[in-house]
């Protein structure tokens, strides 16, 4: 059977009396509504309509006051210009049945002035199941709601929240997001005072958890991103990221290293001209033992000989220095180089070169031992 309808039409011209060009009224039913003598169950949705070239409208709606639920029409024009589409609520409607009408002449009537319905017992038994289960967020009148939108608006905050405001309070193992893991949208706040991104057990105050897991520090500006560190409400350390896409590290308040655009790695200074530069202590060992605390680098033969090669600054120019690596140490030890298989030992007291050859190799400037004497090779 065809839905019962009633014309609506109307003008809706701008103040200065000119047409807008593009204009559209959207109707919508408050609510599900039944029309007993149609056998049709009534479904809200937005109906629309475009101003025609003098501004007015005509539209076919059916007339709600066939239904139980007391139900209406709320209007909106939507005026399309060059600063965008603007809204405007044109108020609320209850259209009767067999009588058309005229937009303007009924916007004027408030919904509550229009006239009483005389329902049935059976009527008013499915009003008052509405108002006891209708679904959540559709109203029933108004601004008013079932029991079972609100129960589930509780639920909702209780359980599985979207966002939590917390204003001095806290809150103790509650799981903001989606309940499972497998959906990896979902944050828990543990009783430990833990938080886990990702996950439902972190194991830390902060643990983030994905199959790709990625902490993101944005700087809307031009400072630098900094990560700082406290120990004890002191700055023990920070990470910074500049807008010239260096990295830095800072230790006891002062740059320890800094990594520029180009992967050049500069410790100890905030520029370097190599892919590695260390600038050393502002003063230079004067004494074996002083290499441990006053050196550029210390490279440690391993973590079972403390024997350790020093650079270092000298009087005039670098030191390249081999101790015991003890510290404090004293014991000077001798620099072996062995360039492609050769052997030459530089000692504190003495220069070996075990492997000369003991004929002229005739190989200008050449050394060569000459039967236990150091010979040149023409």
């Amino acid at each position: 059977m065809a839905l019962t309808t009633v014309n609506v039409s109307g003008r809706l011209p701008l103040p200065d009396d000119t047409n807008p060009a593009s204009c559209i009224v959207e109707f919508l039913l408050s609510a599900i509504d039944t029309d007993a003598i149609d056998d049709a169950a009534v479904i809200p949705a937005v109906i629309t309509t475009l101003t025609d070239g003098t501004g007015s409208i005509s539209i076919n709606l059916w007339p709600n006051d066939r239904g139980i639920r007391n139900t209406w029409y709320s209007v909106t024009a939507k005026l399309a210009d060059a600063g965008g589409t603007k809204s405007f609520s044109l108020g609320l409607l209850q259209l009767q049945d067999g009588v058309n009408v005229r937009l303007e002449d009924v916007l004027s009537v408030s919904v509550a002035d229009a006239p009483d319905v005389d329902f049935s017992a059976a009527q008013y038994a499915a009003l008052a199941q509405l108002w006891a289960e209708e679904a959540e967020d559709v109203a029933v009148e108004p601004g008013k709601y079932s029991a079972f939108h609100w129960a589930q608006k509780a639920m909702a905050a209780a359980y599985n929240p979207a966002s939590v405001a917390i204003t001095g309070g806290s809150i103790n193992g509650v799981t903001i997001g989606a309940g499972t893991p497998s959906t990896g949208a979902f944050t828990t706040l543990t009783t430990t005072g833990n938080v886990g991104v990702g996950t439902i057990s972190p194991g830390a105050r902060l643990e983030v958890a994905n199959t790709a897991a990625e902490l993101r520090l944005r700087s809307t500006g031009a400072g630098d991103a900094i990560i700082r560190a406290y120990v004890n409400a002191a700055e023990a350390g920070k990470i910074g990221f500049t807008d010239a896409n260096e990295v830095y590290f800072e230790a006891n308040g002062a740059e320890a290293l800094r990594i520029d655009s180009s992967r050049k790695i500069t410790i100890n200074g905030t520029s370097g001209h190599a892919y590695l530069n260390v600038i050393g202590p502002s003063g230079r060992p004067v004494s074996i033992s002083e290499y441990d605390i006053a050196s550029n680098a210390q490279f440690q033969a391993d973590s079972g000989n403390l024997h350790s090669l020093y650079i270092a600054e000298a009087a005039s120019g670098m030191i390249i220095q081999v101790t015991d690596g003890t510290t404090s140490g004293t014991a000077a030890k001798p620099l072996n180089l062995q360039p492609h298989g050769g052997d030459l030992d530089i000692g504190s007291t003495v220069v070996m070169m075990s492997a000369l050859p003991t004929s002229d190799p005739s190989n200008t400037g050449q050394l060569w031992n000459n039967s236990g004497a150091m010979a040149v090779s023409a």
